[in-house]
């Protein structure tokens, strides 16, 4: 079991490489950086004007003599993937070379259009009716193209391997290369929420999702779409297999690919997807995103904002990387604060999440330069803009020594999440009416009051005091076993189960006693 020592925490800049390259100014900030008490930058092209072109030869050896430099100072050194956000298009050089690359979703339209794939009615309670129904609404199943690459398609991932990744690994100086620690990923998704946005609804889709459809409802899978959308005889069970299938889908496409090139170079897989606060929000964009960490070398989540928020998503990290990995994990963290944030509001905030487990703090973000649009851009810029840098180190240090002389307790309690549960009753239009960011509000639904009873139930466990760590029923059955009273996820070991009412197990878990917090 990992120390405290070993779990000391780390932090880390999103440096965000918004001018002209210049080694002055580059290596002038990598000092601030070391003296402000970081461990490492994130080297991250961001509204990058292309001075040189980015990825060009002349940008390589800039990037090059910038990584010596840090590696000199002794700050571990990661890169980013892209020139912005999200990760995949290889700032448009992706599509460029390759346009058929590009991301589609299976919408929900009011007419037929090129490529159908199928219609249903449904009456006014979103029921499926046949269409003869007087007042049915018919809609027509519409594959659309989006603005985004299609993430469930690993030749696409592999293009983009391709043009960033190995012109990383060619282009850079050798010994440059070597030092590069990990490549960060930004916001993957299964693209459901790129625009151009549906009227109604639509699902991830993707070339690929035909034949992976095929392969868990059989030939006539087309007849199944409907159910994903409205409410008829099995929809429940079409519906957990489809987004199950997504996560599938989108850990072959994109993550599990990914991986092993790192792994194949000698580099880790650090990031994290769109959408992770609670179960409701992963879902249409990952499905299950406990299953997806298996596939980065840390989980990674992102939590912006300046005050403490839900503990799940941190709490869910933390949970996956003792199961799984190594007992580390990611947070990108505090953008979005605001220039009026205090060093009291970045401490509590990194309290907060440390004492959720997490352990490798990515502050979004230090501007390069600090130019008009920067000053808009996620502030505050942390730490080389804020007015209180001095504080910064020491304030680093009260935290590190809080948490290495406290360390967060290892939990005997295992809670299964719904994530099957929800997906039995979600519907697509739901994620239209959802804050797109945080996911803080959404529309009344029978998933998302599932989900609602879901987080209430853990904030029982946090007021009696009861540490937890958190799985899906997939992963459970998959991953877990009872040993001598006790269960086995992974490489942790929990003396009490607790299974949310609404989640769904399968085979032999199925027979567990169900333990709810009262």
């Amino acid at each position: 079991m990992k120390t405290p020592t070993d779990l000391a925490p780390r932090y880390y800049t999103f440096w965000s490489i918004n001018g002209a390259l210049d080694q002055k100014r580059l290596q002038h900030q990598l000092a601030d950086f070391r003296d402000a008490g970081l461990h490492g930058v994130v080297f991250h092209p961001r509204f990058y004007p292309g001075v040189p072109a980015y990825m060009s030869p002349a940008y390589l050896a800039e990037v090059s003599a910038c990584i010596l430099h840090a590696k000199k100072l002794g700050l571990r050194f990661w890169l980013y993937d892209e020139n912005g956000w999200p990760s995949g298009t290889g700032d448009g050089q992706v599509l460029a070379k390759y346009p058929d690359s590009g991301a589609m979703r299976l919408d929900l339209t009011p007419q037929p259009a090129a490529g159908s794939v199928g219609s249903f009615a449904v009456d006014a309670t979103n029921r499926l009716v046949p269409a003869s129904t007087p007042g049915a609404k018919t809609w027509h199943l519409t594959p659309r193209k989006i603005n985004y690459v299609d993430s469930l398609d690993p030749k696409v991932l592999g293009h983009f391997l391709e043009l960033i990744h190995e012109r990383y690994r060619t282009g850079l100086d050798p010994e440059a290369f070597a030092y590069v620690e990990a490549f960060f990923a930004d916001e993957p998704e299964s693209g459901i929420i790129k625009d151009p946005f549906p009227d109604q609804a639509g699902i991830p889709w993707s070339p690929v999702m035909p034949a992976r459809m095929r392969e868990k409802f059989g030939a006539d899978f087309a007849t199944k779409l409907p159910l994903l959308f409205a409410r008829g005889p099995g929809y429940q069970e079409a519906r957990a297999t489809y987004w199950e299938l997504v996560t599938d889908v989108l850990i072959d496409g994109f993550f599990a690919p990914y991986l092993a090139w790192c792994e194949k170079n000698g580099k880790q897989f650090i990031g994290h997807v769109k959408g992770e606060e609670h179960p409701l929000f992963q879902l249409p964009m990952v499905g299950s995103l406990h299953r997806i960490f298996r596939h980065l070398s840390i989980p990674g989540i992102d939590s912006l904002e300046r005050y403490p928020a839900l503990d799940f998503y941190p709490r869910q990290a933390a949970a996956a990387s003792r199961q799984f990995s190594n007992g580390r994990s990611m947070v990108e963290c505090f953008g979005g604060a605001g220039w009026g944030s205090s060093p009291e509001d970045l401490e509590r905030y990194l309290l907060w999440l440390g004492r959720n487990g997490l352990t490798d703090f990515v502050f979004h973000l230090s501007q390069y330069r600090l130019d008009t649009p920067a000053l808009t851009d996620w502030p505050p810029s942390e730490p080389l803009h804020l007015s209180w840098r001095e504080a910064f180190p020491e304030m680093l240090a009260r935290v590190t020594r809080e948490l290495t002389t406290r360390p967060p307790v290892v939990p005997e309690t295992l809670v299964v999440a719904p994530y099957r549960g929800l997906m039995t009753e979600y519907e697509p239009w739901e994620l239209f009416q959802t804050n797109q960011h945080v996911a803080t509000t959404f529309p009344d639904t029978p998933a998302s009051r599932m989900n609602t009873a879901f987080l209430a139930s853990l904030e029982k466990l946090k007021a009696a005091g009861i540490a937890y760590d958190l799985t899906d029923e997939r992963t459970l059955e998959t991953d877990g076993s009872l040993e001598n009273g006790r269960v086995r996820l992974g490489q942790a070991m929990y003396a009490h189960l607790v299974v949310d009412p609404a989640a769904i197990l399968r085979g032999e878990w199925a027979k567990v006693e169900r333990v709810a917090p009262n």
